[in-house]
């Protein structure tokens, strides 16, 4: 997901996955990856970026 999001670029997408981000509480996308609730939240946060809905 995060490689569409990068338009297949992995270094921008491992960059992103790695990076805190205030709207993960703080947390890196890739520490998310380790509950269903976690996962969907990353899915759903780039599901938001993608489609210019960041509410």
């Amino acid at each position: 997901m995060a490689l569409k999001l990068f338009n297949d670029d992995h270094d921008a997408a491992e960059t992103w996955l790695s990076r805190p981000l205030s709207a993960l509480g703080g947390k890196t996308p890739i520490s998310m990856t380790k509950t269903n609730r976690d996962f969907t939240a990353v899915a759903d946060l780039i599901g938001r970026l993608q489609t210019g809905v960041f509410n």
